[in-house]
């Protein structure tokens, strides 16, 4: 009986491997940190002054360091998450007409391409800063975390019935919560024990396996023919900067019209408690660690708890939407 049920278990999973890989792949956030902070500091100081700045024998230099290095890090999030937003519009066509496998490789390409640019950037030290930059740029061009989140709930909505399509997909968030918890408890360890180059190198292999498997596992669906687009003519016309402008307003007449049993306002208190939730993990991810250029076990820990007290905050944001209206009415309503 048990074997009959992980059988059973193991032959419906689909896009929750990919999730789960490029999810933690992100364990190279405090190396690439790390090494933005290293590069900063050696375009602005001299390699001794760099080599003893976390120990408060340069208190001076430390700030200035730091204040730079956040410069640097918003123009990163400018280059990756811009492109990546609008670009998810048009990928969201291209899965919707004519492949969800193919959307869900873009991602994985991206970030290859990228890491593979953090390494060369790495391996040259006299390497300027804003080289960094084009890596992310070209992830965020592929898609990025936006298009793969996209993709993956997408191809669950289509492959799966109704019954167990919200089961399904609230697996896969489970699955970006534990797995971002992991990753920040094995990254600053990783890092402490090793070296830039075999993290970003394990980065790239997690990303290969999870392109590997995208292209080998998953199946691409067969869905109804009148639905889907062949001819890379009428891509091309779904595609027009009119069309996806219509669709972007789309998006938002449907999050915003008027619903039953006040589903309206909770899909409202869904999305400003996700909005402030990212507000707060992008400040501590990309501004307070900037304060200490020394990560390890500790600030791995630390990472472990900011997850758990984001998941368990959305959590009681949940439990108080589902008080609000016990009755629990459907999103087509």
């Amino acid at each position: 009986m048990m074997w009959a049920g992980m059988k059973r278990v193991v032959t419906q999973v689909s896009v929750e491997p990919i999730m789960l890989l490029f999810t933690l792949s992100r364990l190279e956030a405090p190396a690439m940190l790390a090494l933005f902070y290293r590069k900063v500091c050696l375009t602005m100081f001299t390699p001794g002054v760099c080599e003893h700045l976390s120990n408060g024998s340069f208190p001076q230099e430390e700030d200035a360091v730091q204040a730079q290095t956040s410069h640097w890090f918003l123009y990163t999030i400018i280059c990756f998450e811009v492109p990546s937003i609008f670009m998810s519009t048009i990928y969201g066509t291209i899965c919707d007409s004519w492949s969800r496998k193919a959307t869900l490789m873009l991602p994985l390409v991206g970030q290859i391409l990228s890491t593979l640019n953090t390494i060369a950037v790495s391996a040259v030290r006299d390497s300027p800063v804003g080289l960094l930059l084009l890596g992310r740029l070209v992830s965020g061009f592929f898609g990025g975390w936006v298009t793969m989140f996209m993709a993956c709930t997408s191809y669950l909505s289509a492959s799966t019935d109704v019954k167990s399509r919200t089961t399904r997909i609230a697996v896969l968030e489970g699955i970006c919560s534990v797995t971002s918890a992991v990753a920040g408890l094995l990254s600053g360890i990783i890092l402490d024990k090793t070296s830039f180059l075999f993290v970003f190198l394990l980065t790239v292999g997690i990303h290969v396996l999870a392109l590997l498997y995208t292209f080998i596992f998953v199946k691409e669906l067969n869905e109804d023919k009148n639905d889907r687009i062949d001819r890379p003519s009428e891509i091309q016309k779904k595609l027009y900067p009119r069309t996806v402008l219509r669709m972007i307003a789309a998006t938002f007449k449907t999050a915003t019209k008027k619903r039953k049993h006040n589903l309206r306002r909770q899909l409202g208190m869904v999305l400003l408690c996700m909005f402030t939730s990212f507000i707060g993990y992008a400040g501590e991810s990309d501004v307070l660690y900037e304060q200490k250029c020394e990560f390890g076990p500790d600030n791995s820990w630390r990472t472990v708890g900011r997850n758990f007290w984001l998941s368990k905050f959305m959590f009681h944001c949940r439990r108080f939407i589902l008080m609000a209206d016990p009755a629990g009415p459907s999103l087509a309503q």
